[in-house]
């Protein structure tokens, strides 16, 4: 074989082989997808309106963040304050449209002692390939959340 031809066979192999990398699917951003309230009051039955911007600004958003190198960032937004953990993750195995990982968040450092999270397992479902369904990662002391929340891959 020539060099040529083997550099180029080495060039459409690697993408195929990156590609069957199990973890390489959770890989990206994933923004919380909450449901849309039925009516322009917001739920809240006395019929006032609410302005669709504010509205917006007053749901709580979350978005977990898993990157190649194996860290995770999750930042949490409700009524104007702001949560953000940090922690690692490493893939476990998968089991039909099942993602299992474990994670392990970083706790909050303060004077006197660092609040450690144990590793934990993280059950990723795959709906499609740009939406999951998960437990949100804990940000601050919080312990681990159990319900299952929906996340979309976020465009880039």
């Amino acid at each position: 074989m020539t060099p040529r031809c083997l550099a180029l066979a080495l060039v459409l192999a690697v993408p195929l082989l990156a590609g069957c990398n199990p973890a390489s699917k959770v890989v990206g951003t994933w923004d919380m997808k909450a449901e849309e309230p039925q009516d322009p009051a917001g739920g809240s039955g006395l019929g006032t309106y609410i302005p669709p911007a504010l509205l917006n600004a007053m749901k709580p958003k979350m978005n977990i963040e898993f990157k190649q190198n194996g860290a995770c960032v999750v930042e949490a937004y409700a009524g104007g304050e702001q949560a953000m953990g940090r922690g690692k993750w490493k893939y476990v195995k998968t089991e039909k449209d099942v993602v299992v990982l474990k994670v392990k968040m970083d706790g909050l450092s303060d004077k006197e002692a660092k609040t450690e999270y144990e590793e934990k397992e993280l059950r990723v479902r795959f709906i499609d390939h740009n939406k999951i369904e998960t437990v949100p990662l804990p940000v601050s002391e919080e312990p681990w959340p159990e319900q299952t929340l929906t996340f979309a891959r976020r465009d880039f």
